[in-house]
């Protein structure tokens, strides 16, 4: 295993949480900045910051944990970048069945206030672009690294007594 792949799959865990954690915020700014389906004339609800914080760390963690088991912290960089994002994809759906089954359970059980669904969708739609944009970016500064030899690569020397045209 090389140190390089080691370090860009490291950097993925705190990227993606933190990137999870931050688009809490940006769906309830979206939310509170604008009444997107202006013709429907919707009440905005939001919560508070103090909640919001507690609850974007809890479901940030999460989901993080989540990426975990399934695997999207590959310390290979020889997979495919198509069936990550693929993946990444699939197991937002499956986290978006998870989680809103677990909001309405859990209401007044777990939490005493209620989450906005429109902050929930406008999150997922987020963390999913921000999450897959990251991860594209990262792939592209590993290519480039790699590509000028920054990051050296490795040689592999083979010995043997048999002769080239041989060697199959």
């Amino acid at each position: 295993m090389k140190k390089h792949e080691i370090f860009f799959s490291m950097i993925k865990i705190p990227s993606d949480f933190i990137l999870i954690f931050i688009s809490f915020f940006i769906a309830r700014k979206i939310r509170v900045w604008s009444d997107l389906p202006g013709y429907f004339n919707l009440e905005i609800h939001t919560i508070p910051t103090s909640t919001l914080t507690s609850f974007a760390l809890l479901w940030s963690l999460v989901y993080v944990w989540l990426f975990i088991l399934h695997k999207l912290y590959s310390f290979k960089i020889t997979t495919s970048k198509v069936k990550e994002t693929l993946d990444i994809i699939l197991y937002w759906f499956y986290w978006l069945i998870f989680y809103s089954v677990i909001l309405y359970f859990s209401k007044w059980f777990l939490y005493n206030f209620e989450i906005p669904r429109l902050i929930v969708l406008f999150t997922f739609l987020i963390w999913t672009f921000l999450v897959i944009f990251w991860r594209i970016i990262l792939n592209k500064v590993q290519n480039i690294l790699l590509s000028k030899n920054i990051i050296p690569k490795s040689n592999l020397l083979l010995i043997n007594n048999k002769p080239i045209d041989d060697i199959q």
